[in-house]
């Protein structure tokens, strides 16, 4: 007796369905569907209704994983910006540069593409940064890919990788304690890469000598 209402809101699906063409579950062609008994029918939706529940779960579950996952690469960037912002704090003069690429050019899709001036502050002994090119057009700014930054004393490099990446291409301003005290301005570029004028210069520190001071 409990089949008989399943039954009829079965064919009462069937019905509704039937306004968008034949549609049938499990794949079932329509010559097929026909041919089966009412309980293979009910069988089929049963089954069908099964492989519906299973997979709203796996969009559940990735959709959960995907937020797991956002989560951890969020707690993963705080940490990283607190590492480098005490890094930052406890660096003593000549180990952290302040930089600005202004006017610059991405190559892409075959041609230079003007992209936002970008601004970078490194430390040395940091691993670098990872800088996102912005293309402004109009009212809209999309990110044209990113870059890696990154300072170990004397050289500045601006690459299109991380350092644990191969086939890199980079640009390395390269300088003098003197040289990045007194401001490090030049024009560069790699062909196929990026290009623009680059200036670069010591951040001011907590322990920065006061005749230093004095001739800035």
């Amino acid at each position: 007796m409990k089949t008989f209402p399943l039954l009829i809101a079965l064919l009462l699906s069937l019905i509704v369905l039937s306004g968008c063409g034949p549609r049938y579950p499990l794949g079932i062609d329509e010559d097929q569907w026909f041919a089966m008994t009412p309980q293979q029918q009910l069988q089929a939706h049963k089954q069908q209704a099964q492989l519906d529940e299973a997979r709203a779960l796996q969009r559940e579950a990735e959709a959960e994983e995907r937020a797991i996952q956002a989560r951890v690469r969020e707690m993963e960037l705080a940490r990283e910006l607190a590492e480098l912002e005490k890094l930052r704090c406890d660096a003593r003069y000549g180990d952290r540069v302040q930089c600005v690429l202004t006017n610059p050019e991405h190559y892409r899709s075959g041609q230079w593409r003007s992209i936002e001036p970008l601004a970078f502050d490194l430390v040395r002994g940091h691993d670098g940064l990872s800088i996102s090119l912005l293309e402004h057009s109009g009212s809209t700014t999309r990110q044209r890919g990113n870059i890696h930054v990154s300072f170990d004393g004397q050289t500045t490099a601006i690459c299109d990788k991380e350092p644990s990446r191969s086939s890199r291409t980079c640009i390395r301003v390269v300088g003098t304690f003197e040289d990045y005290r007194r401001g490090i301005r030049q024009r560069v570029g790699v062909e196929n890469f990026l290009k623009g004028q680059l200036r670069c210069s010591l951040a001011p520190t907590e322990d920065m000598p006061r005749h230093f001071i004095r001739s800035r």
